[in-house]
């Protein structure tokens, strides 16, 4: 394993923060191993300099004492220059995939320049870069799950959904009924009422467009919207006497087919159902009315 540590003492501080300045802005575009043995090691690089010039560079490397035996470049420091600093930045970070490409491209069954001891020894050095490569490529990709995993949370927890549902702050009103009495008076004949309510924010009364969802509100304390703006309504939000006509109405009352939003403003309630609201309704006020003046 090279100790790039070491190879970087060859170059000045400045020559190492340009060339990690050219590395990380990807000015390396095109590196490969050359010629590897047991003691050296050579590669071709291809840098890109400023004004989109390219540089081509060679650095040989003794690999047992990690130091700079030959170098080139054909820019006009020649060597020791911030390209060759921005190739050995590379070459830390990509040296194992650069050795498994060589191996992949080289058949050292069939070259007879190498002997047996040697290409052990190459085979030994692949084979322990593609477990080190394996390895990296695996802690990259946990790295990356792990980001994406962080990126995904924030934006979640930037969500309305997963946050805490605030408590609504309650409405007060005044409950008006309307109601209607059919003129032929049967058995089946059924009261229509309508509702509308007196906000303190208001100057003109509320009328209650939809009747059902008004009462489902009211009964399961959920919010609801009348036209564009969101109320909070509870039993609580209305004095005593209307808030027991409310109750007996959310349990009387009936609601037909819809057929158009004029019916969706009304409920029925029977006669018997509607004569109790209203024995209820004065039992509650009778308490609260004055006693007629009588005259001596």
């Amino acid at each position: 394993m090279l100790n790039f540590r070491k190879l970087k003492h060859d170059f000045s501080p400045l020559i190492l923060k340009d060339g990690k300045a050219l590395y990380d802005k990807g000015m390396i575009v095109l590196m490969k191993i050359v010629n590897l043995k047991p003691e050296i090691v050579r590669f071709s690089c291809r840098v890109m300099g400023g004004f989109d010039n390219y540089y081509e560079s060679e650095l040989e490397i003794d690999r047992h004492e990690s130091v700079v035996i030959d170098s080139d470049c054909d820019c006009p420091y020649k060597y020791d220059c911030q390209h060759l600093a921005a190739v050995l930045f590379y070459l830390e970070a990509h040296y194992n995939e650069l050795l498994i490409a060589y191996s992949k491209e080289t058949n050292l069954e069939k070259a007879s320049h190498v002997d047996d001891q040697e290409k052990a020894h190459l085979l030994e050095t692949f084979k322990e870069a593609e477990t080190k490569e394996t390895a990296r490529q695996d802690q990259k990709f946990q790295k990356e799950l792990l980001e994406e995993y962080i990126h995904g949370s924030r934006l979640l927890g930037q969500s309305s959904f997963f946050h805490p549902e605030e408590e609504p702050t309650q409405d007060k009103a005044e409950l008006a009924v309307i109601y209607n009495i059919p003129q032929l008076k049967s058995e089946t004949s059924q009261i229509e009422i309508q509702l509308a309510l007196r906000l303190p924010s208001r100057s003109k009364s509320l009328n209650i467009s939809q009747m059902k969802p008004f009462l489902d509100a009211i009964r399961y304390n959920e919010a609801l919207y009348i036209g564009s703006k969101r109320y909070f309504f509870s039993i609580n939000s209305f004095d005593e006497v209307s808030a027991q006509i409310l109750k007996l109405i959310i349990d009387f009352a009936r609601f037909p087919e819809l057929k158009n939003d004029k019916q969706q403003r009304s409920a029925f309630i029977d006669p018997e159902a509607f004569g109790t609201l209203l024995a209820v309704a004065f039992a509650l006020v009778e308490p609260h009315i004055a006693p007629p003046h009588l005259s001596e």
